[in-house]
């Protein structure tokens, strides 16, 4: 079984609850259509996404465009195409993206500005299995945010089928990793046998939603919502092509008060454990706790 979306609810309320929320059709075709073009264009091909596969799209591509993870995990300042880069760039001047983050954060006046994103394809992978990877967080052996500053949205630019390599999420999650990090502060998700063993305990029982898209759906979703990418095996071949952006506020609140009749959604996906007052900067706390990991790391190298 997997999730379905409770299309009674409101986006906004759907997220607030589940920690994610689908809308479909957010952006125009036409967006999607350029990116794609652009991305086309510096994988060097002119076929359709759905004939893009593994092995190597041309036989001359350059190599690092022809294999499989090339684009998987790569940050906008890192895949070496300005032109490209321009493009995906204008996903954040979209209008329906500038008010779906408004929204989110109740105001204009909250966004910062900035316009991190990855480019997430999965090609068809004929010796990948139909089947949905185990979840996780984006926070391994190091100290997951209670509140944080940030939600993810991943914009699809394709029409993917299921098992397309889409993301899965855990819906609810969102609550339960809040709920564990307030009772024990210290916390991680981590690789260990006791932390694997508290993990599956959390997400025992959970329903996860595939998102098999139209292009130009978007899907939110909590930085404490547990989320797997999947292998493409899609019965038409169909790839995962997505942007997955962050939306940043300009502050790094400390404190969520649930009584406040006035909370945005974002402040009310973080208020079901009751209020919450840090008495710290998170900011600052998670920046140094990622220094620590940083200095474990090099030190087990040594």
């Amino acid at each position: 079984m997997t999730f379905q979306i409770d299309e009674s609810l409101h986006w906004t309320d759907h997220y607030v609850e589940h920690g994610m929320a689908r809308i479909k059709n957010a952006l125009p075709s036409s967006c999607c259509d350029t990116a794609v073009a652009a991305i086309q264009k510096a994988l060097g091909t002119d076929l359709p996404p759905s004939q893009w596969a593994c092995p190597p799209l041309e036989p001359n591509a350059p190599e690092r465009l022809r294999t499989v993870s090339v684009f998987e995990h790569q940050e906008r300042e890192d895949h070496g195409q300005p032109e490209l880069q321009a493009v995906l760039d204008t996903i954040y001047d979209q209008p329906e993206i500038r008010d779906i983050i408004d929204t989110m954060f109740g105001s204009p006046d909250h966004w910062d500005g900035s316009r991190p994103y990855q480019l997430f394809i999965r090609l068809f992978d004929p010796n990948a299995k139909q089947v949905l990877s185990e979840p996780h967080v984006d926070f391994v052996n190091v100290r997951i945010p209670v509140i944080g500053n940030w939600f993810y949205f991943q914009v699809s630019l394709v029409k993917t089928e299921p098992f397309s390599g889409n993301i899965s999420i855990y819906p609810g999650l969102h609550k339960i990793v809040q709920k564990r990090l307030i009772e024990q502060p210290n916390w991680w998700y981590g690789s260990s046998p006791k932390q694997k063993q508290e993990w599956n305990e959390m997400i025992a029982g959970i329903e996860p939603f595939e998102f098999v898209a139209d292009p130009g759906d978007v899907l939110l979703f909590s930085h404490l919502a547990g989320h797997a990418g999947n292998a493409s095996a899609a019965t038409g071949r169909s790839p995962r092509v997505a942007m997955q952006c962050q939306a940043i506020r300009k502050d790094w609140p400390s404190k969520i008060d649930a009584t406040d009749p006035n909370l945005t959604p974002w402040q009310r996906s973080l208020a079901h454990n009751g209020s919450i007052d840090l008495g710290c900067d998170e900011g600052k706390l998670q920046a140094d706790a990622y220094r620590q990991r940083q200095d474990r790391e090099a030190a087990a190298k040594a």
